[in-house]
């Protein structure tokens, strides 16, 4: 089971969205203002936001990108942004 957790500084305008628990292995810089943290299997640990204006990400622009490693990164980004984006929408921040 998936343990979501989102953390917001509304002051820096960033966001981390924890999709799941495990051993950190590595990162992944998206661009300059989305990371990707991965545990040593692949598994996609969670995706750092780091500027608000940028939750524009669409699967066409992640699967362009060579830093994007298969389908379930991209989807695990795109499914971060879109937990974000509601948070966001509908939280009283």
């Amino acid at each position: 089971m998936l343990m979501i957790d989102i953390s917001i500084d509304l002051e820096a305008q960033a966001a981390y969205v924890q999709l799941s628990r495990g051993e950190y292995s590595r990162m992944i810089e998206i661009d300059e203002s989305t990371n990707v943290d991965l545990a040593s299997d692949g598994t996609v640990l969670g995706v750092e936001f780091l500027y608000f204006g940028n939750l524009d990400l669409t699967r066409e622009s992640l699967a362009s990108r060579k830093v994007v490693e298969n389908a379930h990164v991209i989807e695990a980004i795109l499914e971060a942004q879109e937990l974000l984006i509601t948070k966001l929408s509908t939280a009283s921040l």
